[in-house]
């Protein structure tokens, strides 16, 4: 009788949250651009590694920012930006920490550019996308 133990293997869950939307004309510009974007607040409830993606018929662009993003200078609090990850496409990857509020930015390689798109996150656990929208 042998002493050789069973083998064992790990599956891992991942989750898929989407959220669908329209870059309009009254979409917010970056100032002084005729750039729009659409800004979502990111919470997760388990810290993880979790891809952050885009699907669009325009060629999209998007960065994550830890806290708040401020349009006046948008290198405050950025984390990672990327551009054609998934032919025109982004596609982030980053470790999410539980309780801590991100900031997503969907935009677009282009100025003036408008249409529909989905933001896509895959992780252990649910992304939570809550659009801001300024009134």
């Amino acid at each position: 009788m042998s002493n050789t133990p069973w083998p064992t293997t790990t599956t891992q869950t991942f989750v898929i949250s989407n959220y669908s939307d329209e870059l309009t004309n009254s979409s917010e510009n970056y100032p002084g651009t005729e750039k729009n974007y659409q800004a979502f607040q990111i919470m997760v409830n388990t810290t993880g590694n979790y891809d952050l993606s885009s699907i669009s018929e325009m060629d999209t662009y998007g960065c994550l920012y830890r806290g708040t993003f401020n349009p006046f200078d948008s290198t405050t609090n950025q984390l990672l930006c990327n551009d054609d990850s998934i032919g025109t496409q982004f596609k982030l990857r980053y470790n999410l920490e539980s309780g801590v509020l991100y900031t997503l930015i969907f935009t677009t390689y282009r100025e003036g550019v408008t249409g529909p798109f989905t933001v896509v996150g895959s992780g252990p656990d649910t992304v939570n996308f809550i659009p801001i929208k300024n009134i």
